[in-house]
């Protein structure tokens, strides 16, 4: 529970090579192509669709696999290809080529593997959305969803790693990213895509408006407006502020809280599932608890992805405000993802060691008084192997909650690690930071958290470090001194407050 974020977008457990020239996948027949272009040509029938089906052994036995796996849901399974084609219908036949086509889009390797999740994400979602809100022809949605990120596909073809960058980005920032480098948006070229298909124009409106700042109105165009954003909950940086975000979006559409969650909870399983049923090999999908939990490489990536943006910014786009607002926006978001806690959503060790430095340099520097506090869970250990680490976690947040409700305006109030945590007491002497932590110890000892078991009472230790002037100690030889008052309150019984003797000449 050490990590800060989690990894925004999955990687798929492939081992191939990022080879963006050599790992193109070619279609393995025609037959989806030309059930795609003959579906919507005026007095066609299942009849002649079946045909160009059957002549094709390989596109057959794809069909046969994709009616029956999880991204259709057929009730019971279909054995044979005219059984299968006369169940579909046009339309269905159509939807299952055209996935197919989309899939054959995408490359081979990790980075393909990527691209392929993300769309297969956006394709369950849209079904899972239809379905629960009584829609029909749930196979259009998935079709509509799997084509979301085909503007992205098409460009993969030719430059696959530089779009694998760009799907490696928090799915809200990728537009922002293409209108600064000079792209046209993927939606746009998605829904030029679809039209050059003859698709329905409530599919090409899907992907055009996926990104839209506004509901689309259309009800395949919203319900892949949601679905977009409830794929995007996996390929964030903060997972619980997405998933709210998420959850807002979804009320605006008018898609209920459990929809919601049902969807995002089934979308790792069904993803692979899926993924099978295109014959390609993905590896198991994380969820988002284990996202939120494998955090600190992303945010490292993140960082580095957001530094290229804004260089690249100062170059081209000077003279678009609307433009530079939103990228202000993105960066204020990735600022507060590298320094925030998942979990608890409270300053994370980076923000806590950057605050504790400048704070202590002023105090030094302008004789000031100040003073330095490290708590620690009683027995949380306890927690998680009596009851689980969920409930664990619930008390890391709780505590977090009362720490940040009962600290001072001023205070910075942190998550060192684990069951441990900080605050920084600017302008207070040792008398005052004894109250301070007495206030949070009280606090804490009032409160209890929910659990299967029921409420349970929860205690902290608090070890405080005032600084002395008359020693110019450094920030680390102040928290060990802090640290050593909270290993004396843990032996004098925990759920107490100890001071740390002034520093001494050594």
């Amino acid at each position: 529970m050490n990590s800060a974020d989690t990894q925004a977008t999955q990687s798929p457990a492939v081992t191939s090579d990022r080879a963006p020239k050599q790992a193109r996948r070619q279609p393995a027949s025609t037959a989806a192509i030309q059930i795609v272009q003959e579906a919507v040509k005026d007095g066609v029938s299942v009849a002649d669709l079946a045909k160009l089906a059957i002549g094709d052994p390989a596109f057959a036995i794809r069909v046969l696999s994709m009616v029956n796996s999880s991204a259709f849901q057929r009730p019971t399974a279909v054995q044979d290809v005219n059984q299968a084609v006369s169940l579909l219908g046009i339309r269905g036949l159509r939807n299952i080529a055209l996935s197919l086509v989309v899939s054959d889009l995408v490359p081979m390797g990790e980075d393909g593997a990527l691209l392929l999740c993300q769309s297969l994400r956006r394709a369950i979602a849209s079904r899972l959305i239809a379905e629960a809100i009584g829609e029909k022809e749930t196979s259009s949605y998935f079709t509509a969803g799997l084509l979301l990120e085909a503007g992205l596909l098409v460009r993969a073809r030719d430059d696959l790693a530089r779009v694998a960058d760009l799907a490696r980005m928090p799915a809200d920032f990728r537009i922002v990213h293409e209108l600064a480098t000079g792209q046209a948006p993927h939606p746009d070229d998605g829904a030029e895509l679809a039209t050059s298909y003859n698709l329905p124009k409530e599919t090409v409106e899907a992907i055009r408006y996926h990104h839209s700042d506004t509901v689309p109105q259309a009800p395949m165009a919203r319900v892949c407006w949601v679905a977009e954003r409830l794929a995007g909950v996996y390929e964030s940086g903060l997972i619980v502020s997405a998933k709210q975000a998420a959850l807002e979006a979804a009320a605006r559409a008018g898609i209920s809280e459990k929809i919601v969650e049902d969807v995002l909870a089934q979308l790792p399983d069904l993803v692979t599932e899926a993924a099978s049923a295109f014959q390609r090999d993905v590896g198991p999908q994380l969820d988002l608890a284990q996202l939120r939990d494998d955090a600190n490489q992303r945010l490292v990536e993140m960082n580095h992805q957001l530094e290229e943006i804004v260089r690249t910014l100062k170059r081209v786009v000077a003279e678009k405000e609307d433009l530079t607002r939103r990228l202000q926006g993105a960066n204020q978001a990735l600022a507060t993802q590298a320094t925030t806690d998942a979990l608890t959503e409270l300053p994370n060790r980076r923000a806590l060691e950057e605050a504790l430095s400048r704070d202590l340099a002023r105090a030094l520097r302008e004789k000031s008084q100040m003073s330095f506090v490290v708590a620690d869970v009683d027995h949380f250990k306890k927690f998680n192997d009596t009851y689980g680490h969920q409930t664990g976690d619930e008390v890391l947040k709780v505590v977090a909650r009362v720490m940040r409700a009962a600290a001072r305006k001023g205070d910075i109030t942190a998550r060192f690690g684990g069951e441990e945590f900080c605050v920084v007491l600017t302008g207070t002497d040792e008398q005052g930071a004894m109250l301070a932590a007495k206030r949070l110890r009280i606090a804490i000892e009032r409160t209890t958290v929910p659990s299967a078991q029921g409420p349970l009472r929860v205690t902290a230790s608090f070890g405080i470090a005032t600084v002395d002037h008359d020693h110019a100690e450094t920030k680390e030889q102040l928290f060990k001194r802090a640290d050593d008052a909270l290993y004396k309150a843990k032996e004098a019984g925990r759920n107490c407050v100890m001071v740390a003797p002034p520093p001494t000449n050594k």
